[in-house]
Order: structure tokens, then sequence, then C-alpha cells
């Protein structure tokens, strides 16, 4: 078979669209390599970029390949494959290893010859070469632009909205910039944070006074810890003086901005102070990373207060022990005030049990710890006596009882009859489709074999124009199909999950971990709301 790959990013509005790129390389295989529309297999992608091969048709591609399907892949232009040297010197290999020939249209490639093969590795290293040069130039236009003090975009640290500037260059021409410019009623919150932090000394009661006062953060949202640490190490609030000069060189931050431009009135800008790594979490860079200015905003937080509250996180890091889970609570992660939607988190009562291995605690709603029952006040309940009553109840649900058994087999064995009845109305699309690919065939056969006149032709254009149309509706149907298939599997795992996970339950529950016991437990249980009476649990799929 001749394959046929295509891309289009979903960045570019450019005229190379999908269909005229599989257009292209048909009239290509047909003209130059001598085959049918028979012998020609599509795979297109639409809306990926090049800078990955995770595309959902090329892996589909690049399986065929493997399996021996494929004898030659066309594609329009060589960065439609990959933009990565790396990649794409693998992606060859893989077409060398199982005999695949390739060709790009746009670069007159044909791996079939050894220049051809040459000049293909030549052109990927020019490729990868101009996507580097450009994400290099965007990063040191904007390193440039960030040693000026201006705000480069983004959203706005709480206490500041961004503000357009106008000014005329050296040139005589209008320029615009943005700084930051202060909010008021933000920029009372911001201090009253600092202030409290350095009375309180910890991040977590400072969330705490958060909720007993009222204070929220932009769009009336509760402060989350994370939020309220990354607000306290940012240096945009701080006041430029020497002392802060000092503080930040010490810590080997290379500052853009001559000592004498920290006079005591503006803040400061700082940027690439964190990065993203493949799976998008965000960590901290070096401090010799940073790149810091005197900014053209001023300053809400004086610079002895400012460094005071990062000592404080520095030694509260230092002193940090990572919190052991509560290794008796069977329940814990599972249950949801119903008042307000916070977890119940287990809690030790002064009192121990009858023996070390008994320990009595509670579950308290973590909302009404925090605001100190002003937020929520739900009861208390005990978690000895819940977790014992919970399991005592879950058990009643034995894989033994006949009703209980029956209800499961009915489930699996209705998903069951579906998944086949969709297999076979694929299988009857799948022959329509064959049957419609045919008469297309047919009609283009006929039509490159005749000379007709311009009405003739118009009908059988229709006619294709018309069989087109139905293709894709039957191929539409066929997705849908193959969806509702892939879900209907879905569902039958989860129901066998649930199902083993209930007969551990009944039989070997015991035997495992506090921990192991939570992860059966989760299989089978999406959440369990207590509303200061009533337990309600709520099943997965419920």
């Amino acid at each position: 078979m001749i394959a046929i790959y295509s891309r289009k990013s979903k960045y570019t509005g450019k005229g190379e669209s999908v269909e005229n790129q599989i257009q292209l390389c048909r009239e290509y295989a047909i003209k130059h390599l001598g085959v049918g529309e028979s012998d020609i297999v599509v795979y297109e992608d639409e809306g990926f970029s090049g800078g990955n091969i995770k595309r959902p048709e090329f892996q589909k591609l690049l399986q065929d390949i493997g399996h021996k399907k494929i004898s030659i892949l066309i594609c329009y232009r060589l960065d439609r494959i990959s933009r990565n040297v790396a990649d794409f010197s693998g992606i060859l290999e893989l077409l060398i290893q199982n005999n695949v020939d390739f060709v790009s249209i746009r670069e007159s490639f044909d791996t079939s010859t050894p220049m051809g093969k040459a000049m293909v590795y030549i052109s990927s290293v020019f490729a990868q070469l101009e996507r580097e040069t450009i994400a290099e130039r965007i990063r040191d236009n904007m390193y440039e632009l960030a040693k000026t003090g201006r705000w480069l975009g983004g959203a706005a640290p709480l206490g500041f909205e961004s503000k357009q500037m106008d000014f005329t260059d050296e040139d005589g021409k209008d320029r615009r910039y943005n700084i930051l410019s202060a909010l008021q009623e933000e920029k009372t919150i911001v201090q009253t944070l600092f202030k409290e932090f350095l009375k309180l000394g910890s991040i977590s009661k400072l969330q705490k006074f958060t909720y007993t006062h009222g204070l929220k953060s932009r769009n009336d949202k509760d402060f989350h810890i994370n939020t309220l640490k990354t607000l306290l190490a940012n240096p945009v609030y701080c006041v430029a003086d020497k002392n802060v000069y000092k503080y930040l060189s010490d810590k080997g931050v290379e500052i853009f901005s001559p000592k004498s431009e920290f006079k005591g009135k503006y803040g400061l800008s700082c940027y690439n102070k964190t990065s993203k790594d493949n799976k998008k979490i965000t960590r901290p860079k070096d401090y010799s990373e940073w790149i810091v200015a005197v900014a053209k905003h001023e300053g809400i937080i004086s610079s002895n207060d400012w460094i005071k509250a990062q000592n404080i996180i520095a030694n509260n890091k230092d002193k940090a022990i990572r919190q052991v889970r509560n290794p008796k609570a069977l329940l814990s992660g599972l249950l949801f005030c119903k008042h307000c939607g916070s977890h119940l988190r287990p809690k030790y009562h002064n009192r121990k049990g009858t023996s070390d291995d008994d320990r009595i605690f509670y579950y308290i709603c973590e909302m009404k710890e925090r605001s100190r029952k002003m937020r929520c006040d739900v009861p208390n309940i005990s978690g000895n006596y819940l977790d014992k009553l919970f399991l005592e109840q879950l058990r009643q649900m034995t894989i033994d009882n006949f009703d209980f058994a029956q209800a499961f087999d009915v489930s699996a064995n209705g998903i069951s009859s579906s998944v086949s009845g969709i297999d076979a109305l694929i299988d009857g699309l799948n022959e329509k489709l064959r049957e419609t690919d045919k008469a297309i065939a047919a009609l283009v056969a006929n039509l490159a074999q005749g000379s007709y006149e311009k009405s003739v032709v118009d009908v059988i254009m229709e006619q294709a124009n018309a069989l087109t149309a139905k293709k894709k509706g039957i191929e539409k149907e066929i997705a849908d199909l193959k969806a509702q298939q892939a879900n209907s599997e879905e569902i039958m795992k989860s129901v066998i999950s649930v199902k083993d996970a209930l007969s551990v339950i009944n039989s070997a529950f015991d035997s495992l971990t506090v921990f192991q016991q939570r992860d059966k437990l989760k299989i089978i249980i999406d959440k369990i709301l207590w509303d200061g009476e009533n337990i309600d649990i709520l099943l997965r799929g419920t």
C-alpha cells in the first residue's frame, strides 16, 4: 500500500490545507508510481503541531509501517512528518528497517536514492535549526524587555492592574508599553497579608486568618496555601532600595539595573523564576537565572518586611517534615462535608483507646477547622465508630448475595451484548464504505478515460460529490460507534473492578494495610457525605 500523510497545525491560517496536501500527494502517486486509488491509504491529522509525534493518525501510520502494510510513504512537505531532528531520524530508521521508501513532494526527496536520503537528513537539520532560532530570538527579545522593568503581559499580580503607556521613541514613532498600577483595595489586602505573616510566622496560620477575617483573592476566591506562598515570595511588591539590592546580590541574582536606581520608591520586576517540564509541572529556577530590574510601578512592601518574609519561608521549609498520612482512618480522602463541600480529615483525640493500636480519633471538616467555625460548623463524627459501621454495611453487599451478584451479571451481560451489537453495525458500515469507495473510483476512472462535454462532467462531479458526502457520513457513523464501543468497554472494566474489589472486601480485606484498603474503597466509592446527622454513600457511576 502507498501511504499519504498530511498534517496542518491549528496555529496557522495558511492555504496549504489538509485536503490540498492529500490531493497533491494522490496526483503524484498516480502519475509517478503508477498506482490506483485502491492502492492508496490516507492518514491525516489536523490541529496538531509538528513539534512532537504524539498525533493519533501519525501513530496509526507508524503501527501500520511496523506491521509491513506500507511500501511507500508520501507527504507534501518534510516538516509535515516532524520538525524535530531526533524524531525524524528515528522515523527514517523505522522506514529503512521496514523497507519503506519516503517521498516529500515539495522538497523533491526520494529515499530510494542515496542522495535523496542524505538530503532528507540535511533538510530536517535545517528545519529544526530554524525552529530553535525563532524560539531563541523570541526569548532574547522577552529578556531584553524584562530588563527595562516593563510589565510584559499576563495576569497582573494581586494589588495591581496592567496599564498602557504611550511614548515617542528616538525616531519620532509613537510606541506603547505596559506598567503595573496599584489597585487600592487589593493593595490593602496584600499589605495585610504581609503584616500578619510576619506576626504569625506560618502560611497555614495565615490561611486560617484569611478565613476568619473574610479576606479573599481576586474573583472572590479563598486563598490557597500555594497562592499565599507565591504572593509572599513575589519581588514585585518589594520597594527597590539598597537593602534588597544586597539581599538579591548575595543570593546570586543577576540584577539588570544599576545600584543607583535602587532609590526606595519603585518596585521590582522579576522574570524567569520558574520553568515547566514536559508534564506542565511548574518548578522554581535557581536564583542565578532570575531576571530582576527596577520596575516602573511603586513598591508597596518595605524591603525589610519582604526580606523577613523570605527568611521565614526559608526557615519553615528547612523545618518542614513530610506529614505521615493517618494510618488508622479508613475513610480518609473519601469523606466530605455536605454543607460546604470540604474534606473531613481525621484528627486524633487527646485520649487514647484501650491500647496504643486503638487510638481514638474523629473526622473534622477542614473548613470548620480553618475558619474557626465561622464558615462551617458541622458536628464532628467519631472516626472509630464510623469506620466500623461503614465496613459492616459494605460487607452486607457481599458478592455471595444472589440479588447483588445477579445485578453485576446482568450489567456485564448487557454491556457485552451492546459491544457485540456495535461490532455488527460497524461491519455493515465498513461494507457500505467499501461499496462507496468503489463507486467513487469508478466515476473518477470514467472521467479520466473519456472526453466529455462540460454538462456531462458536471453531472459526474455532482455524483462524485454526493458519494463523497455519503462516505463522510458513513465514516462519522463508524467513528461514533467506535467511541460508544470504547465507552462500553471502559464501563465493563469498571464493573469487573468493582466486583473484584467487593470480593476482596468480603474475603481478604482485613489482611490489607489501611492504605491498600483505601485504594480498594476508591474503586467502589465516589464520595461519602456527612451533614451532621446522616451519611450518604455515593457509589461510582451513580
